[in-house]
């Protein structure tokens, strides 16, 4: 073999592993993320009907809406002015009503 025919393979083999060697890591990179399951979370409504008679709910001295525990809109009260009722029927007896942000 002449040396100029050493050379042509050198690069082509070169050229041609690394070719092979990109294609390569992203097909394995496409294959992983067809394999994977798509995992969808949506916001679920909360309805006045999930809360307990246990349950805690907050309302401020200056609104008429009260707050369930969990929902984070009772973190906005200032503390002074935040009231905690031991359910929402107390609160409802006291004049207020579930804050739509929360129902």
């Amino acid at each position: 073999m002449s040396q100029s025919n050493i050379i042509i393979y050198s690069i082509f083999s070169i050229f041609f592993s690394s070719f092979f060697g990109f294609f390569l890591g992203r097909y394995s990179v496409y294959s992983e993320k067809t394999n994977q399951t798509q995992i969808i979370i949506e916001d679920i409504p909360i309805n006045k009907n999930f809360l307990n008679d246990t349950d805690a709910v907050f309302a401020s001295k200056a609104g008429n809406r009260y707050y369930p525990i969990f929902c984070n809109s009772h973190e906005n009260i200032s503390e002074k002015n935040k009231i905690k009722f031991e359910s929402a029927k107390i609160a409802e007896k006291n004049g207020y009503t579930i804050a739509k942000s929360c129902a």
